[in-house]
């Protein structure tokens, strides 16, 4: 099956915003926070998924096996030395950007 469209994934990613997204964070976990003078945006995680009754589940479940298959693509061309890529441990979020919003470089 083919990926979604870009309209598909903002139109969920719109319905969604509504109702998990939340100030994005920087950090490790243990030192995890909001920082607005490093970022300035909105994450809705999709892993764990979201309520299926919210946004287009087809669409996510498209995206889930687009972002599965680049990471089975990858997991193949990469160095026998470097760690594996294991399903469904690869971050996948929405992310938003208020106008004027950033991600600055820094060290965690």
């Amino acid at each position: 099956p083919a990926p979604p469209s870009v309209a598909a994934i903002l139109s969920d990613a719109e319905a969604l915003d509504a109702i998990c997204a939340r100030e994005a964070g920087v950090g490790s976990r243990e030192g995890r926070g909001v920082d607005t003078q490093v970022r300035n945006s909105r994450l809705c995680a999709l892993y764990p998924p979201p309520p299926p009754s919210a946004g287009c589940i087809d669409t996510r479940m498209a995206l889930y096996r687009a972002a599965d298959s680049l990471r089975a693509e990858l997991q193949t061309a990469v160095s026998p030395s470097l760690p594996e890529l294991h399903h469904f441990q690869t971050e996948l979020s929405y992310l938003s950007y208020p106008e004027g919003g950033f991600y600055k470089r820094h060290l965690d």
